[in-house]
């Protein structure tokens, strides 16, 4: 059975994601959990990692409850893309008595409520940024309105630090498959090359580089060669 990962975001204290998150912390948002998923993610598969924010023993905790089959957040966040409380994530499952044994776990640690905030605009994944908060719903659905817009930019700068330095964490093992050829041609593609210098380079027709390159991009479900090119990039494809 494949176990999730939780780094602690104490190992963020330098650099950028650093100052992220003492800008969080400012805010009111101590305890968080950040998590991303790449766009070929089976959805089906609710066993993601994350970047956390929370007491140490928290995630530990959730484990022995088997975390990734009772957390209601995750199939939210694979399935939404608005902002929305963790009540109403809450409201939207039927609780089985294992989920409400761990809402009562989110009780201990005094993390009931907040809000699930997916990120969007990230090449070839997505993410999401859930913030506890200590206030009442009313006082949180006030508080955000008047912050949102600065929450939204440091959930993209989130983006921007934890998959720079863990994104393999993120990939899974499940990532599209090219052909050994497809990767000599993307190789090429990322290197500026030309159809017609591709075609020379490897040594087949334009048409033959025009195929794989069709190909390349039903495989990465990429609708042109530069997003095709960014996407593998990004997923370490090559």
């Amino acid at each position: 059975m494949q176990k999730c990962q939780t780094i602690p975001a104490t190992s963020f204290n330098r650099g950028h994601p650093g100052k992220v998150i003492e800008r969080l912390s400012v805010l009111g948002f101590d305890h968080w959990i950040y998590s991303a998923i790449p766009n070929y993610h089976d959805n089906s598969n609710i066993r993601v990692n994350r970047v956390s924010s929370y007491p140490d023993g928290f995630i530990e905790s959730y484990n022995q409850l088997d975390f990734a089959r009772v957390d209601p957040f995750t199939p939210y966040w694979f399935k939404h893309d608005d902002p929305t409380s963790f009540r109403k994530v809450r409201q939207s499952a039927i609780l089985t008595p294992r989920q409400r044994e761990l809402m009562s776990l989110n009780a201990d640690f005094a993390v009931n409520k907040g809000v699930v905030l997916p990120l969007k605009n990230v090449k070839g994944f997505k993410a999401v940024l859930a913030l506890s908060f200590d206030g009442s719903l009313a006082e949180l659905n006030a508080y955000i309105g008047t912050i949102e817009k600065e929450l939204y930019e440091l959930g993209q700068r989130c983006n921007q630090g934890f998959l720079r330095q863990h994104k393999e964490l993120f990939l899974g093992n499940n990532s599209p498959q090219l052909t050994s050829r497809q990767q000599e041609v993307m190789l090429l593609l990322v290197n500026g090359k030309l159809t017609k210098q591709i075609s020379d380079i490897l040594s087949i027709s334009q048409n033959a580089v025009d195929k794989h390159i069709a190909k390349i991009k039903t495989t990465l479900s990429a609708r042109t060669t530069p997003e095709a090119v960014a996407l593998a990039l990004q997923w370490n494809l090559i």
